[in-house]
């Protein structure tokens, strides 16, 4: 009878503690994780010198396609990065309003 006493008040202690949300347990000690900014070191590619005078090789073009096509994973990479920030940064703002 003492075990099912001892069981029955753990199931209600995980229970109460898994109806708190996150921002409010680590306001409850006093501790918000403040998010960080990504930053982006994006530099856009440079047309090959021969684009102007129009007598490209094949491999200057699939280089330079290339290196646009990293171009625009890296902005989307970092889309996404601002995107998870923001979401962050939320969380940050809400655990800081339960210290007040």
């Amino acid at each position: 009878m003492k075990n099912w006493k001892i069981a029955t008040a753990l199931v209600a202690g995980f229970a109460a503690g898994s109806l708190v949300n996150a921002p409010v347990a680590l306001a409850a000690y006093g501790f918000c994780n403040a998010p960080h900014a990504p930053s982006a070191y994006l530099s856009k590619p440079n047309k090959p010198f021969c684009f102007s005078l129009r007598n490209c090789s094949e491999w200057e073009i699939s280089s330079y396609k290339r290196n646009v096509d990293s171009y625009y994973e890296d902005l989307r990479r970092y889309a996404t990065q601002v995107d998870d920030y923001y979401s962050r940064a939320t969380k940050y703002v809400e655990c800081m309003s339960y210290l007040d």
